[in-house]
């Protein structure tokens, strides 16, 4: 199977569906490390478990029109409040703090934004900073580094970080910002280069996780899905996929 292929976003079963799977709807930055974290989840609670991968706008809206999920991860904390605001789900939890790198299939020179820049036909892949948090920190970058309106028409949007990935790995672009989860994965280790982007002005990606209130009978089990990913196991998983999990860095206001 191509790589590409990883990046489809599908519905992705770790079982079979049934009333008692629990559903775990997941900001897509997480699609590599969350099938991991619901493995050890898994054989730790015997509870069985699918998963859905989306932004974070995305799946929200789908929550609000009655989708049945009963675990929330979303790359930042603005949706998660959302829902609990609405009575929709349990009070936020943050589990780790996400990191946004530049990435690129091409080779190192196509790091290099203002050089790309200066060339009109060349692209850069970024999420929908109205749906994806990933892609309103990368936005914000690129205004920090005053190159926002110059790439103004070389900007191409992913409905999601998953997406984005799939622009930047089949080469479609030069280069694009997408999660480090994504570089860190065994599917996406050493493939092209990048790096990590350092930005003052940038929200923090803090990963927020919420109960669902659907009426689906699991919230014992969503809690305990919850309470795993603060454990020392879903910490080391987390980190190996370079996610902050210390607690000043997942609950500092600024990068």
């Amino acid at each position: 199977m191509h790589k590409i292929l990883f990046f489809c976003l599908v519905l992705l079963s770790c079982s079979r569906q049934t009333e008692d799977t629990l559903m775990i709807a997941g900001a897509s930055n997480m699609q590599f490390v969350l099938e991991e974290l619901i493995d050890s989840f898994e054989s730790q609670e015997n509870i069985a478990c699918q998963a859905i991968y989306g932004s974070s706008g995305k799946l929200t809206a789908q929550i609000t029109e009655g989708a049945p999920y009963d675990v929330l991860l979303s790359a930042d904390m603005k949706y998660p409040e959302f829902l609990h605001v609405q009575k929709l789900a349990s009070e936020p939890t943050i589990f780790a703090r996400g990191n946004l790198v530049l990435w690129t299939n091409n080779g190192p020179k196509d790091l290099d934004l203002y050089a790309i820049a200066k060339t009109p036909s060349n692209k850069i892949a970024m999420a929908n900073p109205e749906l994806a948090p990933y892609g309103k920190v990368a936005q914000v970058y690129l205004k920090e580094i005053n190159l926002f309106k110059a790439l103004q028409n070389q900007l191409i949007y992913g409905e999601n970080v998953a997406q984005t990935s799939q622009f930047i790995y089949s080469k479609s672009v030069r280069a694009g910002f997408t999660a480090k989860s994504v570089v860190l994965s065994k599917e996406m280790k050493d493939k092209g280069v990048w790096k990590d982007i350092t930005c003052k002005q940038c929200p923090p990606l803090r990963q927020g996780a919420v109960v669902l209130h659907n009426g689906r009978n699991k919230t014992k089990e969503a809690q305990l899905f919850i309470d795993f990913l603060k454990g020392e196991k879903a910490k080391e998983i987390l980190n190996k996929y370079g996610y902050s999990t210390t607690f000043d860095s997942i609950r500092k206001k600024q990068n």
